[in-house]
């Protein structure tokens, strides 16, 4: 080992891992590197070799602990400390049941953070003379963000494209979107472009050729995303099975730093293994009594499958000025709280209609801002006006039950 402990820092947020600079430079520790969570972490891990990583946890849990899952396969050796500005017993549990060493709670201080550093090294030291070998990295597995509503005319789709056209665009990560709407998919209409291929060709080529590429069957978008097509005859669904479905999910998830599958109002295969393969459900609700109802039935059927109730961020999307149903009343009909909300924006719906996604006018108006802020909260970045962000939309983080 060098004498100065060399330190990779993983954290979406470049001011939080400038901040970790300063404190680490005058304490014999050298910065190796600074990555962002997903394959660039991953990357920059097996390139450096660093002695110890620190890596954020901050909500929403799904992103870094996946990112940590994927440091650990590829290097099992090299310890983990996270650090977080929550506390709570269940983040906890779940940072050290995805094998991290050791966990600080923000603010870090220097003298604390030095003793985490060095005291894992020196566990692992322990550990190596027991141990021979290794395993073989395993690769990372994208985050996989599936949309669904149990009513239609809720602007799921509205809110899935721009979603990843955000993520895209502000996250700089690949994207890509399923359309997965086995009635009739407005995907491509939303993002107005193009497919080469559809979902069906895609099934049939990595049936006979799993290690195939993909990309060639997705039509890529302005943002930056890439988009998967539904069949253009909706019956063709009927030969696409589950199984299939989620060997194809899994794949573009290897693939990808970023799967969104927009689903159908309908509680049918496809959508049973898109939930299942789902990292986060991002469930969409609008404030009308109809909707209410028509989600607490199939949140009932669901739950009943084994859907996990830790999966599930319920999203408020405000079509119109006037809600008919509160947001508390809401939170107790649903029996969680609301993740996020999408106030009333008309300019939102007006350029989907046009094809246009947030990309290319997000910045302009509520609606667009507030996509564009939820999609740098589930990458892990800080919003750049996060205390207005906090106050103009609704951001409550789901306990753990």
């Amino acid at each position: 080992m060098p004498s100065a402990i060399q330190v990779l820092i993983v954290d979406q947020d470049a001011d939080v891992r400038f901040g970790l600079r300063k404190l680490l430079g005058p304490a014999d520790m050298e910065v190796v590197g600074e990555a962002s969570f997903g394959t660039e972490a991953v990357s920059q891990a097996v390139a450096l070799a660093p002695d110890a990583i620190l890596c954020a946890l901050e909500d929403p849990l799904v992103r870094p602990l996946e990112t940590i899952e994927a440091l650990l396969n590829a290097l099992p050796q090299t310890p983990i400390i996270v650090y977080s500005t929550r506390d709570d017993v269940e983040t906890v549990r779940k940072a050290m049941v995805a094998g991290v060493r050791d966990f600080l709670v923000r603010p870090l201080h220097r003298e604390p953070l030095v003793a985490a550093v060095q005291g894992v090294l020196g566990w692992e030291e322990e550990r190596r003379r027991r141990l021979s070998g290794g395993r073989r990295p395993l690769g990372f597995r994208g985050t996989v963000l599936t949309v669904f509503s149990a009513k239609g005319g809720v602007g799921k789709t509205t809110f899935a494209t721009n979603l990843a056209a955000a993520l895209a665009s502000e996250v700089g990560q690949s994207v890509v979107i399923i359309d997965a709407d086995t009635s009739f998919g407005d995907v491509l209409v939303n993002m107005d472009i193009a497919a080469p291929a559809d979902i069906t060709d895609l099934l049939q080529e990595l049936e006979s050729n799993p290690g195939a590429d993909v990309s060639r069957f997705l039509a890529p978008h302005v943002s930056g995303a890439r988009v998967l097509a539904p069949p253009q005859n909706p019956i063709a669904w009927s030969s696409v099975d589950a199984a299939k479905f989620a060997t194809l999910v899994e794949c573009l998830a290897r693939a990808h730093d970023y799967v969104v599958i927009d689903l159908a109002a309908a509680v049918n295969p496809v959508t049973l293994a898109a939930i299942d393969a789902a990292s986060l459900v991002l469930w969409v609700l609008t404030p009308h009594v109809a909707a209410i109802r028509d989600n607490m039935q199939a949140l009932r059927v669901l739950e009943g499958a084994g859907l996990p109730a830790d999966k599930i961020r319920f999203i408020v999307n405000h079509p119109a000025p006037a809600d008919e149903v509160s947001a508390t009343s809401i939170e107790a009909s649903m029996r969680a709280p609301i993740y996020w909300t999408v106030p009333y924006d008309r300019n939102l719906y007006r350029q989907s209609q046009l094809g246009k996604t947030v990309d290319q006018w997000g910045h302009e108006s509520a609606g667009g801002r507030s996509v564009v802020a939820l999609a740098r909260t589930i990458a892990g970045i800080a919003d750049a006006n996060s205390e207005g962000a906090r106050r103009r939309f609704k951001l409550i983080a789901l306990p753990g039950r």
